[in-house]
Parts: C-alpha cells; sequence; structure tokens
C-alpha cells in the first residue's frame, strides 16, 4: 500500500532520489526490497512448518502461521 512504501522510504529501506516533491525509486530497488520481504516471511513460515506437530487441529496450526506473520510484520518495522 501507499503508506507503506512511505514508510519504508522514510525509514530508509529503500533507497530513492528527490524531483522536487516526488519520490523516484529504480525498479531493481523495488523488486530487491519485495524479494526480501518474501524471504523473510518464507523463512519465518518454514521455522513455523518445521515446528507443528501432525496431531495438532487445522485451526492451531492456522494460528501459529499467523503470530508468525504478525512477527515479520513487527520485525520489518523495527528494521
Amino acid at each position: 500500500s501507499r503508506p507503506t512504501l512511505i514508510r519504508a522510504l522514510d525509514e530508509g529501506r529503500l533507497p530513492y532520489s528527490r524531483v522536487g516533491t516526488h519520490r523516484r525509486i529504480a525498479l531493481t530497488d523495488v523488486l530487491d526490497h519485495r524479494e526480501q520481504r518474501r524471504r523473510e516471511q518464507y523463512d519465518a513460515l518454514d521455522a513455523v512448518s518445521q515446528s507443528t506437530d501432525e496431531d495438532r487441529s487445522i485451526p492451531e496450526v492456522l494460528d501459529d502461521l499467523h503470530r508468525a506473520r504478525k512477527a515479520v510484520a513487527a520485525k520489518r518495522r523495527r528494521a
């Protein structure tokens, strides 16, 4: 979303240049950032999936996945 992108720019997670009041972002930087975010999410999901038991119910597993995604988002906001 736009607010998420602006926050990433303001926090220095994505390089950009200013032209007047507009921000210019290189496409390669945007694609690299997207790939990094995906890697973090997949790593978190992988960590959760390795710790789940087969005898757990689907709602329990889904709750764990939801918590893992929130943890990745919180980590991203702190970075």
